[in-house]
C-alpha cells in the first residue's frame, strides 16, 4: 500500500469518492472505495506542486487549491515557486486564481458557492472573494487583518457552515464570523 503521507484537504466528490490532497505525492488524488489512487493534478505549467492542500464548494462542485512552497528541495526547476491558489475543473485544467497571497492556508466556500475565504498564515489575515461564473473571483475587503503575535498561532483551516458562519483556528482558539464579516467571538 502506497503512503499519502501527510494527507490536508479531504472532501468528497458526487461519487462518494475520497478526494485528497497528498503531501508526500504532492498531488491531488481521487481514492476510490476499493482503495485505488487516480492522481488528477500534480503540476502547473510542467513544474510539479510542492504541498497542496484542497477545498471544494457542493453549490458549484469548484474545486480549489494552493501549492506551497514547502516540499522537497529538487531545484529551481522541478519545484513550482507559485505560492497561490488554484483551480482544478472537471476536465482536470488546472489554473492558476492568484498568487497575491505568501502563505495560503485554508480555503472554504459560502454555502451557495459564491463567496471563497482564503487565509494567508504568513500575513495572518484571511481575504475574502466572490467567485464569478466561469471560476474566477473578484477581491473583496479583508474578513480578518493581524491578528495574535509571534508563537500564538495563525489562521489555519477553516469550515463554514449550513447557515454561512465560517469557522477559522487561529490564535487563542476557533474564530467565528457570521456571513456578514462580523466578528461572532472565539472559542
Amino acid at each position: 500500500m502506497i503512503s499519502l503521507g501527510d494527507p490536508d484537504g479531504n472532501t468528497y466528490d458526487t461519487h462518494h469518492q475520497l478526494l485528497d490532497c497528498a503531501s508526500y505525492l504532492r498531488a491531488i488524488i481521487r481514492l476510490s472505495r476499493t482503495g485505488k489512487i487516480h492522481v488528477l493534478a500534480d503540476q502547473f505549467r510542467g513544474k510539479r506542486f510542492n504541498q497542496p492542500q484542497r477545498t471544494s464548494s457542493s453549490a458549484g462542485r469548484r474545486d480549489l487549491f494552493y501549492g506551497s512552497n514547502a516540499g522537497p528541495a529538487e531545484g529551481p526547476k522541478k519545484r513550482n515557486s507559485i505560492s497561490g491558489c488554484y483551480r482544478l475543473d472537471s476536465r482536470g485544467r488546472v489554473t492558476l486564481l492568484t498568487s497575491e497571497l505568501s502563505q495560503p492556508n485554508g480555503l472554504a466556500f459560502s454555502p451557495d458557492g459564491t463567496r471563497l475565504y482564503v487565509d494567508d498564515s504568513e500575513k495572518r489575515n484571511i481575504r475574502v472573494y466572490d467567485f464569478q461564473p466561469g471560476g474566477t473571483f473578484q477581491k473583496r475587503p479583508h474578513l480578518w487583518r493581524g491578528a495574535g503575535t509571534q508563537g500564538e498561532g495563525v489562521p489555519d483551516g477553516m469550515k463554514v457552515d449550513l447557515a454561512g458562519n465560517l469557522f477559522v483556528t487561529g490564535p487563542g482558539g476557533i474564530w467565528v464570523w457570521d456571513p456578514s464579516g462580523r466578528h461572532l467571538g472565539t472559542f
